[in-house]
């Protein structure tokens, strides 16, 4: 019976396919007869690695592989030394890696688990305070003469790690006083004031613009002041995705920032749960000026965008996104006051620099295994593209060996398998389906299961 539950670390290899080889190859030999590599850079291909199966070794097996077939296979990945092998070279100490390949897996074992991380959006948490004026229950309350207070605590893995010794150090608190309104004067124009004046200050707190001197904001975040009242406001479901928004008026200087995608799908889905429909709700550029003025547009809500943290020169922490924790210390009712995280976040899956961080902590470490204390650190380039998006497959798998006749050893081994989730835009990758086929075909004719997600 082979050990499964091994205390040893299986040692990664890494095969990256590049966005534009969308062809896997299901014939032919991997070594031409001039000794040039049948892979083009960025190409993966299945191989036959055993002189046992039907195909014949070092040849590429078919789009259905099966063990009768291929008992050993490997994964290649062809490099920009494939296509000229004798005549290429590397800047030294390097050398010419004409392809990069897995380690052998074999039919034969019956511990073989490959398991599929699709590209998964990130999102940033989003908090909202207010509710639509259609929902009296769960707007603000207003008084006369009060201060309002709001505070946001920051928390992420840098903060707790950096600063977690530091009581209160990661959080920003910003605050108001209403005026003395007189009798009658309108409700909706008294919420206004205060979520402008509010909103104003958290986003000249913030790190996405500058702050009135020579040092920017440093909190990760953005308050955007939102309502159900179309006057100059920009509606919800009309934002897109690269789009300029503009957030807040200072100084006369009108600040904006550029809509991600993952910040989008993040403020769209926060005012569905919040009850600002996207179709009805409205984005305001928060301007002091028109504070309880019904021509800026009324604000009966504010959303506070959790920013990313970035990234320093030399980074090595995957995780950048970071959680609100908004609350409500002075001034609102906070028993009636709508106040709650709406959009949780998530750092997605298949980003270029989570993967990238991966493979230089492991593989890319192997492959050069000289001197790593000179500056800089002698290394192979990473095959891993910055701003693409992979789909990932983990294939866990490993060999056993009888060294004596009272021992088992086994030996867990690990192949990272990255493909592209787009082949151009937003196209599917053809390239996912044909290797999803092959090794599918092959796992299950060894008696393992297809591939997990």
């Amino acid at each position: 019976m082979i050990p499964t539950n091994s205390q040893k670390r299986g040692v990664e290899t890494f095969v990256v396919a590049k966005a534009a080889q969308g062809a896997l190859p299901t014939s032919g030999t991997l070594v031409g007869s001039n000794g040039n590599i049948n892979l083009a850079d960025g190409q993966l291909g299945i191989v036959s690695v055993s002189p046992y199966g039907g195909i014949a070794m070092n040849s590429f097996t078919d789009a259905t592989p099966t063990f009768t077939e291929a008992p050993v296979i490997g994964i290649y990945q062809g490099t920009q030394y494939s296509a000229n092998v004798v005549g290429s070279s590397a800047t030294y100490p390097l050398w010419v890696r004409p392809f990069e390949k897995t380690q052998d897996i074999s039919g034969r074992q019956n511990n073989i688990i490959v398991t599929k991380q699709a590209y998964r959006l990130d999102a940033h948490n989003v908090w909202v305070v207010g509710a639509p004026s259609t929902n009296a229950a769960a707007a603000v309350n207003t008084l006369n003469s009060t201060e309002y207070r709001l505070n946001i605590g920051f928390r992420s893995r840098r903060y707790d790690e950096l600063m977690a010794t530091q009581v209160q150090s990661a959080n920003l608190t910003v605050s108001t006083t209403t005026p003395n309104w007189a009798v009658g004067f309108n409700n909706d124009l008294k919420i206004d004031y205060i979520l402008t004046n509010l909103g104003y200050e958290v986003n000249r707190n913030s790190s996405a613009f500058l702050s009135f001197n020579r040092y920017r904001g440093t909190s990760p975040v953005i308050a955007l002041g939102i309502g159900t009242v179309a006057t100059n406001g920009t509606a919800i479901d009309s934002l897109t995705a690269g789009s300029t928004l503009a957030v807040f008026n200072y100084k006369g200087i009108v600040r904006s920032i550029t809509l991600t995608q993952a910040m989008l799908t993040s403020i769209v889905n926060a005012a569905t749960n919040s009850g600002f429909t996207p179709a009805t709700s409205y984005v305001y550029t928060i301007d002091l000026a028109s504070a309880a003025s019904a021509t800026g547009g009324l604000i009966s809500g504010l959303m506070f965008v959790a920013l990313d943290h970035k990234p320093v020169y030399e980074d090595w922490i995957p995780q950048v996104k970071v959680n609100l924790q908004v609350g409500l210390p002075s001034g609102f009712d906070f028993n009636t006051v709508q106040c709650a995280s709406f959009t949780n976040l998530d750092e997605g899956q298949g980003f270029s620099r989570q993967l990238d961080l991966w493979y230089k902590n492991t593989a890319g470490q192997r492959k050069y295994t000289q001197k790593h204390t000179t500056d800089p650190v002698i290394n192979f380039p990473s095959p891993i593209v910055d701003g693409t998006v992979y789909n990932t497959y983990v294939i866990n798998h490993g060999t056993t060996s009888n060294p004596d006749i009272n021992s088992l050893v086994y030996a867990p081994k690990r192949e990272v398998v990255l493909i592209p989730r787009y082949s151009t835009g937003i196209a599917t990758n053809p390239l996912i389906a044909l290797f999803e086929a092959a090794m599918n075909s092959w796992l299950e004719s060894t008696g393992n299961t297809a591939i997990k997600e």
